[in-house]
Parts: structure tokens; C-alpha cells; sequence
């Protein structure tokens, strides 16, 4: 893979991510997350499917 390939696939990747981002969603409680964000291991994000964990991933 080259450089100029690597760019177009962020890019894409980007616009996904903001298109994604820009839809409506449903509100849900998660509380304070943002203290295991500083620790420095794995943060595994699990839940049942189609309960927004990619959601909140991006969101991070």
C-alpha cells in the first residue's frame, strides 16, 4: 500500500465516521466514562448487538 492509498482510505474512513455521527440516535445513559479512558490498558466495549458500541466508540 502506498501513501497516496493509505490517505484516500482515511479519508473515506473520515467521511463514514461524520456521516454516521450525523444521524439521530437514541439517547442513553453511560454515565462517566471518560476515568477509564486515562489508564493505560485495553478498554473492551461490550454489550448485546445493535446496542450502539460502535457509536460509542466513535464518540470517544
Amino acid at each position: 500500500m502506498n501513501v497516496e492509498e493509505a490517505k484516500r482510505i482515511v479519508a473515506d474512513q473520515k467521511e463514514l465516521v461524520e456521516e454516521k455521527l450525523s444521524m439521530n440516535y437514541i439517547k442513553r445513559e453511560v454515565g462517566d466514562i471518560s476515568r477509564f479512558l486515562v489508564i493505560p490498558n485495553v478498554l473492551a466495549i461490550l454489550g448485546v448487538r445493535r446496542s450502539g458500541k460502535s457509536i460509542l466508540s466513535l464518540l470517544l
